[in-house]
Protein backbone atom coordinates (compact mmCIF):
# COMPACT_ATOMS: atom_id res chain seq x y z
CA UNK A 1 0.00 0.00 0.00
CA UNK A 2 1.01 3.57 -0.89
CA UNK A 3 0.33 6.68 1.41
CA UNK A 4 0.61 10.52 1.10
CA UNK A 5 1.55 12.78 3.80
CA UNK A 6 1.38 16.39 3.39
CA UNK A 7 2.74 19.12 5.58
CA UNK A 8 3.77 22.76 5.44
CA UNK A 9 7.06 24.15 5.30
CA UNK A 10 8.72 27.17 6.74
CA UNK A 11 11.01 29.23 7.40
CA UNK A 12 11.99 31.27 10.84
CA UNK A 13 14.66 33.13 9.33
CA UNK A 14 17.04 30.78 10.46
CA UNK A 15 15.81 27.18 9.95
CA UNK A 16 13.76 25.61 7.67
CA UNK A 17 10.60 23.38 9.39
CA UNK A 18 7.79 21.50 9.75
CA UNK A 19 5.33 20.81 12.41
CA UNK A 20 3.87 17.06 12.39
CA UNK A 21 3.88 13.80 14.29
CA UNK A 22 3.33 16.04 17.34
CA UNK A 23 6.77 17.23 16.87
CA UNK A 24 8.46 20.46 15.00
CA UNK A 25 11.20 19.07 12.59
CA UNK A 26 13.92 21.93 12.05
CA UNK A 27 17.13 22.32 10.07
CA UNK A 28 19.68 24.05 7.85
CA UNK A 29 18.36 22.70 5.20
CA UNK A 30 15.95 20.43 3.72
CA UNK A 31 17.87 17.28 3.92
CA UNK A 32 17.94 17.07 7.68
CA UNK A 33 14.35 17.68 7.57
CA UNK A 34 13.84 14.59 5.52
CA UNK A 35 15.86 12.44 7.50
CA UNK A 36 14.23 13.66 10.20
CA UNK A 37 10.93 12.95 9.38
CA UNK A 38 12.27 9.76 7.25
CA UNK A 39 13.08 8.14 11.46
CA UNK A 40 9.72 8.90 12.33
CA UNK A 41 7.90 7.50 9.77
CA UNK A 42 10.26 4.52 10.82
CA UNK A 43 8.59 4.51 14.46
CA UNK A 44 5.05 4.68 13.63
CA UNK A 45 2.97 2.20 13.61
CA UNK A 46 0.81 4.17 11.51
CA UNK A 47 2.73 2.83 8.33
CA UNK A 48 3.22 -0.24 9.78
CA UNK A 49 1.36 -1.93 6.51
CA UNK A 50 2.48 0.84 3.83
CA UNK A 51 5.32 -0.13 1.48
CA UNK A 52 6.27 3.38 0.57
CA UNK A 53 4.88 7.33 1.48
CA UNK A 54 5.04 9.96 -0.29
CA UNK A 55 5.99 13.03 1.48
CA UNK A 56 4.94 16.50 0.44
CA UNK A 57 6.22 19.11 1.83
CA UNK A 58 4.62 22.90 0.80
CA UNK A 59 5.86 26.00 0.80
CA UNK A 60 4.04 28.54 3.37
CA UNK A 61 3.25 31.60 1.32
CA UNK A 62 2.03 33.54 4.15
CA UNK A 63 5.99 34.08 4.89
CA UNK A 64 6.68 35.91 1.43
CA UNK A 65 5.64 39.31 1.39
CA UNK A 66 2.09 39.51 -0.28
CA UNK A 67 3.15 41.79 -3.35
CA UNK A 68 5.38 39.30 -4.33
CA UNK A 69 2.43 36.48 -4.63
CA UNK A 70 1.79 37.95 -8.49
CA UNK A 71 5.70 37.18 -9.52
CA UNK A 72 5.78 33.72 -8.31
CA UNK A 73 2.82 31.42 -7.97
CA UNK A 74 4.52 29.07 -5.37
CA UNK A 75 8.01 29.48 -4.31
CA UNK A 76 8.73 25.89 -4.09
CA UNK A 77 7.03 22.66 -3.05
CA UNK A 78 9.16 19.37 -1.87
CA UNK A 79 8.89 15.75 -2.19
CA UNK A 80 10.13 12.93 -1.44
CA UNK A 81 9.72 8.96 -1.50
CA UNK A 82 10.21 7.13 2.22
CA UNK A 83 10.71 3.31 1.64
CA UNK A 84 9.43 1.54 4.70
CA UNK A 85 11.74 -0.88 6.04
CA UNK A 86 9.63 -2.48 8.72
Amino acid sequence: MHKHIEYILSHDGQDWFIEGFNTRFHGENLKTIEDQISTAIQYDHEFDNDASIEVQLRFDMDIIPRWLHQYQAHYFNYSFTVENTK
